[in-house]
C-alpha cells in the first residue's frame, strides 16, 4: 500500500506502545494517516501515545450497570469479556423463553435487525461473524471524545 488513510493497531493483550511509538517516528497519525485502535487498548490507562488515535469501543452507558454489578460481586472491575458473556446468556434465555427450544434455528439467531445487549446492537451474520454497533471515539487530550454515536439499527 503506498498511501493508506489509516493503520490498524491491533494488539491483542500486548501493549500497543511499541508499535505506536515506531508509527510515530514515521510521523503517523498525521494530517493524513489515522491511526485506529480498539477497545483492547482502554485495558489499560490511556497513554500520550494514543493521542489522535480512534477507537471504536462499548458505551459505558450500556456496559454500567452490568460493570457495576459485577464489581459490588466480586469486588474488582470486570474486563469486557464479562458484558459479552452476559448478552450471551441473556440472548439465549430470551430465545428460550420466548420460542422455546425450536427458537434456536438459524434463521432467529441471524436476524437481520440483530439484538440489543449490555454490550450494544450486534447481531450475527450467515458467514459466521458477529456485527457490532459501537461508538467511535477520538483520543484527545488524554481523553475520549466521542466522534460519532452507535447506531440504533442496522
Amino acid at each position: 500500500v503506498d498511501a493508506p488513510d489509516a493503520v490498524i493497531v491491533a494488539s491483542g493483550d500486548d501493549s500497543p506502545l511499541q508499535i505506536l511509538a515506531a508509527l510515530k517516528s514515521k510521523g503517523i497519525p498525521g494530517r493524513t494517516i489515522s491511526v485506529v485502535g480498539t477497545n483492547r487498548w482502554l485495558e489499560r490507562p490511556i497513554e500520550p501515545l494514543f493521542e489522535g488515535a480512534y477507537i471504536a469501543t462499548l458505551d459505558p452507558r450500556e456496559t454500567g450497570p452490568i460493570a457495576d454489578r459485577f464489581k459490588t460481586t466480586y469486588n474488582y472491575q470486570p474486563d469486557v469479556n464479562v458484558a459479552y458473556a452476559y448478552d450471551m446468556v441473556a440472548l439465549t434465555a430470551g430465545i428460550a423463553s420466548a420460542v422455546g427450544p425450536d427458537g434456536f434455528s438459524k434463521q432467529v439467531l441471524e436476524n437481520p435487525s440483530g439484538f440489543r445487549g449490555s454490550t450494544g446492537l450486534f447481531r450475527f451474520r450467515a458467514d459466521g461473524s458477529s456485527q457490532r454497533s459501537m461508538p467511535f471515539y477520538r483520543v484527545e487530550k488524554g481523553a475520549l471524545k466521542l466522534v460519532a454515536r452507535s447506531t440504533s439499527g442496522f
